[in-house]
């Protein structure tokens, strides 16, 4: 996959979790609380962990013009949205839960080892 496609592929799929993100934090966390489901309390977090996936794959797919470090650059974006979970108080934008913290970390993680896996692929179809 040339490095050009992955890009508009990332915006792509930041625009469809960008969806998924305002349905979880609007209709399904409504609908989970009014026919009380046990979710695990994913209902209070999916919005961090999609929030987090749109970010980072926002964020990669319009500034990153190369895919070197693309891992550790997802790994930056990650603690950036760690940041903005711990600021959320002082912002007037949320509130702090310790669940949010843990559900961006994991998540940032796990898509920024994908993104390092997938990095030499890339960077070598970048360079023909």
């Amino acid at each position: 996959m040339q490095y050009t496609y992955f890009r508009l592929l990332a915006i792509a799929s930041a625009a469809l979790t960008a969806w998924i993100t305002s349905i979880a934090d609007s209709s399904y966390r409504s609908w989970s609380y009014q026919h009380d489901i046990n979710d695990f309390g994913f209902a209070n977090y999916s919005p961090s962990i999609f929030g987090t996936i749109t970010t980072i794959l926002l964020l990669i797919g319009i500034f990153y013009k190369s895919p070197k470090d693309l891992g550790t650059n997802a790994g930056y974006i990650t603690l950036g949205c760690m940041a903005y979970e711990l600021l959320q108080p002082i912002l007037g934008t949320g509130i702090f839960d310790w669940q949010d913290i843990a559900a961006v970390a994991i998540t940032g993680g796990l898509l920024s080892y994908g993104l390092k896996r997938l990095q030499p692929k890339l960077y070598l179809n970048a360079a023909n």
